[in-house]
């Protein structure tokens, strides 16, 4: 591949399916920055090939400590579903006790 072109860019995307607080799953999708490979920096196939095994395993790694860790603030909600049964079984729960202290 590199030996028909001056350079390619690597681009990570990597995903990750988790269960936080909800009973249904939610998915992490983390993009980092191009990374422009050369040939003098990267002689065959299988040199290309460990450089883009090694990058998708740091950032699997990075993505599983910053869900872990549930440090999300950079994170967007790209799609929001329905709540869960346990989110609507949570909200019936907080409404009843209002409605008993009003009482």
């Amino acid at each position: 591949m590199l030996a028909r072109s001056p350079a390619i860019y690597l681009v990570s995307v990597v995903s990750r399916i988790e269960y936080l607080d909800d009973q249904r799953p939610e998915l992490f999708l983390s993009f980092q920055a191009p990374v422009k490979i050369m040939p003098d920096t990267c002689p065959g196939k299988d040199s290309l090939r460990e450089i883009m095994e090694k990058t998708a395993e740091s950032h699997l790694d990075e993505l599983k400590e910053m869900v872990v860790s549930r440090q999300l603030g950079n994170a967007e909600t790209l799609v929001t579903g329905v709540p869960s049964i346990n989110r609507r079984v949570e909200t019936i729960g907080r409404k009843m006790r209002f409605w008993r202290r009003v009482k």
